[in-house]
């Protein structure tokens, strides 16, 4: 699990509207991360969230879907 296939799973949700789509639909946060897992991006929830929290653009995508509610930045080392 890295911090760089989380990344590479929010590169292909902002070049590929059908995967981006595809992934918002999931609103359980888990099962997203699941289902990242199932299309071959190895990342924790933290590390998504962690890079979305940085991403304007696809911040701005995920408040109706849960990713970011609760949102801890200690638990994912931002302070």
């Amino acid at each position: 699990m890295s911090m760089e296939q989380a990344k590479a799973a929010i590169d292909r949700m902002k070049t590929d509207k059908v995967f981006n789509q595809e992934v918002m639909a999931i609103s359980d946060p888990a099962r997203r991360i699941e289902h990242l897992k199932k299309v071959g991006f190895e990342c924790t929830e933290e590390e998504f969230i962690r890079l979305i929290d940085h991403d304007h653009d696809l911040r701005n995508d995920c408040p109706n879907t849960g990713m970011v509610i609760n949102f801890d930045p200690n638990k994912v080392g931002l302070k």
